[in-house]
């Protein structure tokens, strides 16, 4: 008798359980699961950096699997528990996701936190077109071998500044009085700055060609004179009109130029070269 009862308190304990089991089952069925939104914290980040992804808004769920992307795109899980961690070093651009569920077989998936990988900066070779001027000329700056954004600078003040405006792989210089350098602040996303080479456009001085002058001016037949250039700017060559036109007299380059025995009267002319600018 006493085994039959104690069978059945044992069979009314087992059906309780199985009832409170059967209750709680059905009511995680029951019970709502929301995803919740999934943040990077930065959602930019420089290769080989780090972000903080956080998953806030979740609800009627116990547990959160993370996936994230590979290579490829593909989710992917991964074994990142509690709702916030630190990626890994990203070298790509990576999305991130939460799984939320009850155990009860409802489950909801978080927004998705996507981490953009910019790749390091590169400052590149700046050049210039044209590297010397004449004084009140213009050339144009180019870029090339950069990776990120462009802002030109330029060191007409005195040290480097932005040129507003200038954010193009070209840039024209405006019209130059002085010898100036130029170089670009490259900016890939979240990476550093980097800085190109150094472009510099030689200005050079407007020629002058000066006043020629001969001591004596007039000669006897048979004599020489000395022919002198003053209130010049730039290299000389000195040119004579003894063949009929004027040409140059080779190796005569100094300001002063003794003329060989005359016979006939000749003229004689400097040719004024500054830089790239001639007289």
């Amino acid at each position: 008798m006493v085994s039959k009862i104690t069978s059945f308190v044992y069979f009314k304990s087992s059906l309780f359980i199985m009832l409170l089991l059967l209750s709680r089952q059905e009511s995680l069925m029951a019970q709502s699961v929301i995803g919740g939104k999934a943040t990077a914290n930065p959602s930019t980040i420089c290769t080989n950096h780090t972000s903080v992804i956080t998953l806030t808004g979740n609800s009627g769920g116990n547990s959160v699997r993370w996936q994230q992307t590979d290579a490829n795109g593909i989710f992917q899980d991964i074994s990142e528990p509690g709702l916030s961690f630190t990626t890994p070093n990203l070298t790509f651009t990576t999305s991130y996701r939460a799984i939320v569920s009850n155990g009860g077989g409802k489950k909801d998936t978080s927004t998705i936190a996507i981490v953009t990988v910019s790749p390091t900066s590169v400052g590149g070779t700046a050049t210039a077109t044209t590297s010397t001027i004449c004084a009140g000329g213009s050339t144009t700056i180019n870029l090339s071998g950069n990776l990120g954004t462009i802002q030109w600078q330029s060191n007409a003040s005195g040290s480097y500044v932005d040129i507003p405006g200038a954010t193009s792989a070209t840039y024209t210089t405006p019209f130059l009085t002085t010898t100036t350098s130029y170089q670009a602040i490259v900016t890939s996303g979240a990476c550093s700055s980097a800085i190109s080479t150094i472009a510099t456009v030689t200005v050079s001085p407007t020629a002058v060609g000066g006043t020629a002058t001969a001591t004596p001016s007039a000669i006897c037949s048979g004599g020489t004179s000395t022919i002198t250039l003053a209130s010049n700017t730039g290299s000389i060559q000195w040119q004579t009109n003894a063949s009929g036109s004027f040409v140059d007299i080779p190796g005569e380059t100094a300001s002063s130029y003794a003329t060989p025995t005359l016979t006939t009267s000749t003229s004689y002319k400097a040719i004024v070269t500054s830089g790239t600018c001639s007289s």
